[in-house]
């Protein structure tokens, strides 16, 4: 019976490292797409088509509103969009989406009215006209979009949008929970789950530092099918990997100790 109890407890830890290192993959892949990646061929191939024929003025505001920092939370929202667009072709870009851009777009007025070269107002970007017609260009976009890249292309942004979505992020948390409970019942321990999930965190942060090192190391640039290169420095994963080290062994640790205390305790009533 202890035979068992152990070889489902070594199955429930391969599978909490698999929650656990998905887990983090949602972040990082998020993260590194929104912000080294999309942001930085969104930026280079706008620089490149829009500032080739413009006075310095011009493009060192263009450069500046790409510079801003709500441009990669706006590119990720842009592929969430599209992600919801090739999971359903009716899908019509949210409200919600389109208050963003014009948020976007107010915070930035003056840059875009040198840009533009006209006077761009806040009661025009608020405007009923404004809206109506930036939700029509959205949604006439999608399908345009969608006919560029193909089926192959709108099934990685579906699974793109699985991947990072809350849903699938709060339904990992939920098996990482259930798996811990499952755990502590086949071990007959309230701390002894610690050890799985030390180790799970450590072996999933040395991953991750691993590939970050191995990317620092070679200088990595992915070429996107866009004849640009983009510098990957993706510090999100050594983040992420090294508070997951870090956390495993406090896990550990933490383990140790009950351990201790607890054999104390035992030596303690024996006497």
């Amino acid at each position: 019976m202890k035979v068992v109890r152990g070889i489902f407890a070594g199955i429930f830890g391969i599978v909490l490292f698999a929650l656990i290192f998905a887990l983090s993959f949602s972040y990082i892949l998020k993260s590194v797409v929104s912000k080294d990646l999309l942001n930085g061929v969104l930026k280079q191939q706008i620089l490149d088509q829009y500032t080739k024929e413009v006075n310095t003025e011009v493009k060192e505001s263009i450069e500046e509103l790409l510079g801003k920092n709500d441009i990669s939370e706006l590119a990720n929202d842009v592929l969430e969009e599209y992600s919801k667009f090739a999971k359903d072709k009716d899908y019509k870009v949210s409200d919600e989406f389109v208050d963003e851009i014009i948020e976007f777009c107010v915070k930035n007025k003056d840059l875009i009215s040198r840009i533009s070269k006209e006077e761009i107002t806040e009661e025009k970007l608020r405007s009923d006209e404004t809206r109506t017609n930036l939700t029509k260009s959205l949604n006439e976009a999608l399908p345009e979009i969608s006919d560029k890249i193909g089926e192959s292309g709108d099934l990685v942004m579906f699974i793109y949008g699985i991947i990072v979505s809350r849903f699938a992020r709060i339904m990992t948390i939920l098996a990482i929970a259930m798996i811990i409970l499952l755990i502590a019942l086949i071990t007959w321990s309230v701390y002894k789950w610690l050890t799985p999930l030390g180790v799970s965190l450590i072996v999933s942060g040395i991953i991750y530092i691993a590939i970050y090192v191995c990317i620092m190391i070679f200088k990595a640039e992915i070429l996107y099918g866009l004849e640009i290169d983009i510098k990957l420095n993706p510090t999100i994963i050594v983040i992420i990997g090294g508070a997951e080290f870090i956390f495993g062994i406090i896990a550990i640790v933490i383990k140790k100790i009950i351990d201790g205390k607890s054999k104390q305790v035992e030596e303690n009533y024996s006497i």
